[in-house]
């Protein structure tokens, strides 16, 4: 009896297809039990559902069409086409495999900021560093000689009231992340490495010197400071000065606010603002000038440096009243002409005076 009828004897449902005795299709096969059997010339190999290796070294691919059909596909081990639809399936499966995709960012870049900073004893000694494109890591801060971090993130890490870190976003992508050492001191000196989270080759090192003559702390300059006068008649110029000490750079800055608005020359056209560095003093100044002052221009300005300090003036344009002059001037008509009365009263007295002394 041939496999074709002796499938069909067991299995009405099964049907034989192909040009090779190595492909049996069984259609309507719903159950989970369903078995098909290949009939050689030495006995008859149940294969099961899941089954893929048999004793007479054939391979059986279970392969779902549909939901009432069941093919099972044998093929003989090691042969061209097993191998061919092997490679077929794993190549479908990378082509619709889904995985989960991360963000890509660009790789983190370190500004070209000074790597050499000097400072005396008792001043403040910036180190600076910024990075481009940060994205989702951290910068640190560690002194070499040291196993412990100064900062991590915009945190301090030291009980040290003289170390602080001072963040600054200046674009969208540019970031900086200056160490700041108040009241520096020898003991300070080294050199500091400005580090990437995650990263052994992205790491920038800054070397302090602290050398020199002490600052005495009275003569020690603030941070910032505003000037300019509180009170302007109505027309008269607004001239404000803000001065911030800190490392000269291009990169520093100093805003201007009026009740807490920045002032940018779109909605400020009246304001000019210029901005300068005094480098034999190290700081940097900001002059903010209003040429004729209107009664709009009373407020309180407030400039604030690239690392977060703050200072304020409070401004008030003074309006002259008019009715006030013209009287100021009536009454110095009115004295003057009194004046004048007595005078001529006092040269009638004396005439008469005269003219009785001649008669006598």
């Amino acid at each position: 009896m041939s496999a074709r009828d002796d499938l069909r004897r067991q299995h009405p449902s099964t049907s034989y297809s192909g040009p090779r005795r190595d492909k049996l299709v069984c259609r309507g096969c719903t159950g989970q039990g369903a078995e098909l059997h290949l009939t050689t010339a030495a006995q008859d190999i149940p294969l099961h559902r899941l089954d893929y290796n048999s004793d007479i070294n054939r391979q059986a691919d279970y392969n779902p069409s549909g939901q009432s059909t069941r093919r099972v596909i044998v093929h003989p081990e090691g042969s061209l086409h097993y191998f061919l639809i092997h490679i077929l399936l794993l190549m479908v499966n990378q082509l619709f495999k889904v995985e989960a995709m991360e963000p890509v960012y660009p790789v983190p870049v370190f500004l070209p900021w000074p790597v050499n900073v000097t400072a005396r004893p008792g001043e403040r000694a910036v180190l600076p560093c910024a990075v481009h494109y940060l994205g989702t890591k951290q910068v640190t801060w560690r002194k070499l000689g040291e196993n412990h971090f100064l900062s991590v993130g915009d945190q301090t890490w030291v009980k040290d009231p003289n170390l602080q870190l001072h963040y600054n976003e200046i674009t969208a992508d540019v970031t900086e992340w200056n160490l700041v050492i108040r009241n520096a001191t020898e003991e300070h000196s080294g050199t500091y490495e400005c580090r990437i989270s995650d990263s052994k080759q992205l790491i920038r090192y800054v070397d302090l010197n602290v050398t020199g003559i002490p600052v005495a702390e009275t003569a020690t300059i603030p941070p910032i400071a505003v000037s300019g006068k509180n009170y302007v008649d109505r027309g008269q110029a607004i001239h404000l000065f803000c001065n911030t000490t800190g490392p000269i750079g291009a990169h520093l800055k100093i805003d201007w606010f009026k009740d807490g608005d920045r002032i940018d020359y779109r909605s400020y056209r009246q304001v000019v603002i210029t901005n300068y560095n005094l480098v034999e003093k190290n700081v940097l100044v900001s002059e903010l000038l209003i040429d004729r002052s209107q009664e709009t221009d009373t407020g309180t300005y407030i400039c604030r440096s690239a690392s977060g300090h703050i200072e304020s003036i409070k401004v008030t344009v003074l309006l002259a009243d008019t009715n006030n002059v013209k009287r100021g001037y009536a009454s110095n008509r009115e004295s003057s002409s009194a004046a004048s009365r007595q005078c001529l009263q006092h040269i009638v007295l004396i005439a008469v005076f005269l003219s009785s002394s001649l008669v006598s």
